[in-house]
């Protein structure tokens, strides 16, 4: 095996949060992007890779209690490494508790050990691992993020998702939660191939077919692909920092027995196995839980019971004058009117509409939907009971259009002329008159459609049928009884 690591801060960042290791000794190399601010995000990849390295670096005796609950159906090697990224998501939860200044810090991780014949791919974010083989790229992992919950649910498409607004939220990370699920590739090894660990600084500026060009064309040097990704990415943008890990199989020899490729999921650890997870943590780090006035009550207790009894006072005075809030509901409404709404994965019917029974401190999701608009999709956070002004809140939301039809014409006897798009009756042409012109842009999907301008007795001037352009926006002229359709560049 020949191992490769680069990283670089990118263009737009003053600060790396990215971090990735190697230990050829044990064929093991891991890749991390941490995310939390005030430089918690760097103190979180830096963790997960130390503990991550050092844990799967140790003698199995040392940790074989921290491998219960992986399926024993798995080669040893992966049951140690996912047993390792675990043990990191404990190690960074742990450390943000007790330091509220990195409150919320997390990271991603990819990470690959090489055994036998055989890889073991495990991670949680959306950094990835990919495989090249015979000068074709193909992706091993599969994001935990939202908007790729929005593909496989067929909410947006691969080629939207490129450009999703919320293409960074992920949905699954290490340290961010007290317990951690991993998803776990094993396969075959070939002489030849190349694997690489990347964060999504690379993935995020350059597409997979660019990736797997710069790969072919500076095969078999990893230290030079490396550079050249880098490189890349950074001229495409540099908008993140980026990180790649390159793993080159140069032989595998002695090994016969072909490994058939296996998908798994470790699940997350129960509360039991948390409490004995972190003593045997404890004890291999010599972890010393810190003195009360270190912890966060200690800290924010100021000077003590004194305010402690004054804050309670305060508490109980509130709930007397304040009613207890449990629930709440949205008032959701939409521009235009009669989105399709999906809420938290799930159909909600049509806006305006009420969604009750939501919880404060609660975060969900949402879809809307509606012909002739992009799709919208984000997240919205229910404040804590405390800030919220009472049990519902009302929230609006506008979708832009995929595209714009202009109609104009120069004769006020065409207002009565009805507009047919797609055997469907728009109204009359007047309804699409603007106040002070008599152009006005309205919705329409990109893709082939029919377009009729009918008389009251069922007269047509013109049809059309066409494809609306890049731009977006097709514009239909009416004058003396003819119907022109002007694209942007040409008739």
């Amino acid at each position: 095996m020949r191992f490769e690591g680069l990283t670089d801060v990118g263009r737009k960042r003053d600060n790396n949060e990215d971090n990735f290791g190697i230990d050829k000794k044990n064929n093991i190399i891991v890749v991390c992007d941490g995310m939390g601010g005030h430089l918690a995000g760097e103190v979180a990849s830096e963790i997960a890779v130390k503990t991550i390295l050092d844990l799967y670096g140790r003698s199995i005796r040392e940790y074989m209690d921290l491998i219960e609950g992986i399926d024993d159906k798995l080669p040893l090697s992966v049951r140690k490494l996912g047993a390792a990224i675990r043990a990191a998501n404990r190690m960074i939860y742990n450390e943000a508790i007790y330091n509220p200044n990195k409150k919320g810090m997390g990271t991603t991780a990819v990470a690959g050990v090489f055994f036998e014949s055989s890889v073991g791919i495990a991670h949680t974010g959306d950094s990835r691992a990919y495989l090249w083989r015979d000068g074709k790229l193909s992706k091993i992992t599969k994001d935990h993020s939202y908007v790729q919950e929005l593909v496989e649910d067929n909410e947006i498409t691969e080629e939207e998702a490129e450009n999703f607004s919320q293409k960074n939220v992920i949905t699954r990370a290490l340290g961010t939660k007290y317990s951690v699920k991993i998803d776990i590739n094993i396969r075959h090894i070939q002489e030849g191939d190349i694997y690489l660990l990347c964060t999504d600084g690379l993935t995020g500026e350059l597409r997979d077919n660019e990736i797997e060009e710069i790969i072919t064309r500076f095969y078999p040097d990893t230290r030079i692909i490396a550079e050249k990704l880098i490189e890349f990415a950074n001229n495409a943008g540099g908008r993140d920092n980026v990180t790649v890990g390159i793993a080159y199989v140069k032989k595998t020899e002695g090994y016969k027995k072909e490994q058939k490729e296996l998908f798994a999921e470790i699940p997350e650890e129960t509360e039991e196995f948390l409490e004995k997870e972190d003593e045997i943590l404890k004890k291999l780090y010599k972890i010393k839980k810190p003195p009360w006035f270190k912890t966060p009550v200690g800290k924010y207790s100021g000077i003590g019971l004194l305010v402690i009894i004054g804050i309670l006072g305060f508490l109980v005075h509130k709930r007397t004058s304040v009613p207890r809030i449990d629930s709440v509901w949205i008032k959701l409404t939409t521009s235009p009117d009669s989105c399709e709404v999906k809420w938290n994965g799930k159909n909600a019917g049509i806006a305006p509409l009420i969604i009750p029974d939501l919880k404060p401190c609660s975060t969900y999701t949402y879809v809307l939907k509606h012909y002739g608009y992009k799709i919208l999709g984000d997240t919205i956070r229910i404040p804590a009971p405390e800030s919220l002004q009472g049990e519902t809140i009302p929230i609006s939301r506008t979708l832009q259009p995929e595209a714009t039809l202009t109609l104009g014409y120069d004769d006020e006897k065409y207002n009565d002329y009805e507009l047919f798009l797609d055997g469907k009756n728009m109204g009359n042409l007047s309804k699409f008159k603007g106040k002070d012109s008599q152009e006005k842009d309205f919705p329409i999907s990109k893709g082939n459609h029919r377009l009729e301008i009918k008389s009251d007795i069922g007269g047509k001037f013109k049809e059309w049928k066409g494809t609306v352009p890049e731009d977006g926006r097709l514009i239909v002229d009416i004058n003396n009884g003819v119907v022109s359709i002007f694209v942007p560049g040409g008739e």
